[in-house]
């Protein structure tokens, strides 16, 4: 998925998590829930639950459309009862460093409805061991973190870390919060958007001034399939990339904090987080200030 980010804001509340970035970096502990020695175990791929096994059948096909053709290997997350747990977010400790610094998007991973998380093998990654941060990034007023270390010879020889994830999930925690918005994407002709991607987006009306053919598009809803130009979509927007996985319904509950002050919202919507020539996307502009938005693509 194609994403050009322009950050506006120049102290980012730390994108869903309700928390100053400058301040976390600083070593305000309080702020911070990171746990070291998160229990995992190595699995094969036949001890995968259903619904993970799925998410793999899903994924697997948008590797090969990838440009890179990147390798990926495989964590696999579920609760203390062997749930699966999705949405939670997965990054390497450089990526994590930017993340507290400056709200940064990259990451390695957000783990897809049945719980199967895909890492790529970044060129950079030297060795056997490698930190991984998992976050629920949801969480109101702190991020909750568990670190864990996997060893990719494992990983690359087929196995899979299944990883206990003992703490709140994003999705418990982004309900129960009072700045959530829930987005259902439906379709007139029956297509499943379940294991969709959906993050948004905050826009102003001054927009329209600076960039009118954007602005005239603010008249009402609208939906671009299949963007080529997003670079010149996304112009002035806020930098905000928290990508969540809709449900089997098509749903998704995504935090709205670091877009107050924005009058509108973007929600935008693709059917993979890898980002490749056909990608199916959408995006929608909406008022922000609703609880609950369907969209029809």
């Amino acid at each position: 998925m194609r994403k050009i980010f322009i950050i506006l804001m120049l102290c980012a509340v730390l994108a869903g998590c309700g928390f100053n970035p400058e301040q976390a970096s600083s070593g305000a502990e309080s702020l911070l829930s990171e746990k070291s020695g998160g229990e995992i175990q190595y699995i094969s791929e036949a001890e995968l639950g259903e619904e993970a096994a799925a998410d793999k059948s899903y994924f697997e096909p948008f590797i090969e459309l990838s440009p890179s053709k990147m390798e990926y290997v495989y964590l696999y997350v579920v609760d203390e009862s062997g749930n699966p747990v999705k949405n939670i977010n997965c990054f390497n400790r450089g990526q994590w460093d930017d993340y507290l610094s400056d709200g940064g998007g990259k990451r390695s991973g957000v783990s897809m409805p049945g719980g199967l998380l895909p890492i790529p093998l970044y060129g950079y990654i030297e060795g056997n061991e490698l930190e991984l941060i998992l976050a629920n990034c949801d969480a109101e007023g702190k991020a909750i973190t568990q670190n864990i270390i996997v060893e990719l010879d494992r990983l690359k020889g087929g196995e899979i870390c299944k990883a206990v994830w003992a703490e709140e999930t994003p999705d418990s925690s982004a309900e129960n919060r009072s700045d959530s918005i829930t987005v259902t994407v439906k379709a007139s002709s029956g297509k499943d958007f379940s294991r969709y991607i959906v993050y948004i987006t905050g826009h102003n009306e001054n927009q329209q001034e600076a960039f009118p053919a954007i602005g005239a598009a603010y008249s009402g809803s609208f939906a671009v399939k299949n963007l080529s130009e997003e670079k010149n979509y996304q112009l002035g927007s806020i930098s905000y990339y928290e990508p969540r996985y809709t449900d089997e319904n098509g749903t998704v509950t995504l935090v709205t904090a670091p877009l107050d002050g924005f009058e509108r919202i973007e929600i935008h919507i693709a059917d993979s987080i890898i980002s490749y020539a056909g990608n199916d996307e959408y995006v929608f502009t909406e008022s922000l200030g609703q609880n609950e938005y369907t969209v029809t693509p």
